[in-house]
């Protein structure tokens, strides 16, 4: 182990010098052969001997390397063909999540197709473009959810979480948002998409900022309902605001007019 240890040593530095490609090639073990080309095209000081290494890593974790360290101006090209060639999600989603260059991780976001990995990066990314980016691969309505409930590390997550609720088909999600999101306008845009009226009667009823109970109560039919909210709710805004859809429901059916 030893002496196979040292011929890997004495390989790297013979490719670091810029000679022995041929040796490197041919000689070094398997194994231990992408750790080279990796080392060379982070630490060289020729260029062109940097690509030469980069453009023959194929070992997702020593491309991983490369793209983390090769952080010279002149190494962007290198980066980017690295994370092209980049298939393992995790480390993708590092590189989304991290990468301190924007088109970075937006080729990362490119490769990326597991669900969960992708909600992960929309949720904890402090980056608003990529967020979204990484949400709009999202065809997973479980994982939509998780970004429409969690995208809040950052206030500019807010577009990230917008495209998220557009998208819920799930009513009962949709109900919780209105009810519980601390953002009053994805509370709002929640209810715009809410069509069950036994859920929507619940948020008119229940959610704690008035402004949404005033605006779920807009879309509610149920006149048992509204009559309960104009008695009985806190808000004398909302109390109004249900005895004119009352008014309103009343007009439009034919039974009143008898």
């Amino acid at each position: 182990m030893r002496v196979k240890r040292i011929a890997v040593v004495l390989l790297l530095s013979l490719a670091i010098l810029g000679v022995g490609w041929g040796l490197v090639r041919t000689s070094a073990p398997p194994e231990n052969e992408q750790e080279i080309l990796a080392s060379v095209a982070i630490t060289h000081n020729d260029l062109a001997r940097r690509q030469e290494a980069a453009d023959r890593l194929t070992n997702q974790a020593q491309l991983a390397e490369v793209i983390k360290h090769a952080t010279r101006p002149e190494d962007k090209p290198m980066r980017e063909q690295a994370v092209k060639k980049l298939t393992d999600q995790a480390l993708l989603a590092e590189i989304a999540k991290s990468d301190y260059d924007w088109p970075m991780r937006h080729a990362a976001i490119q490769n990326l197709t597991d669900q969960a990995l992708l909600a992960d990066v929309a949720i904890n990314t402090d980056d608003d473009v990529t967020g979204l980016s990484a949400a709009q691969k999202l065809t997973d309505q479980t994982w939509i959810a998780e970004v429409a409930r969690k995208a809040t590390k950052d206030p500019s997550a807010l577009l990230t979480r917008q495209w998220a609720v557009s998208m819920l088909t799930d009513q009962a999600v949709l109900a919780d948002v209105a009810k519980n999101d601390p953002d009053v306008g994805i509370a709002w845009q929640a209810v715009l998409f809410l069509t069950d009226e036994a859920l929507l009667a619940n948020v008119a009823q229940t959610a704690d900022d008035p402004s949404v109970r005033h605006d779920a109560l807009r879309r509610l039919t149920d006149e048992a309902v509204l009559a309960d909210i104009a008695k009985n709710d806190a808000a004398p805004d909302v109390r109004q605001a249900a005895e004119k859809r009352l008014m309103e429901l009343q007009a439009e059916s034919p039974s009143h007019h008898q």
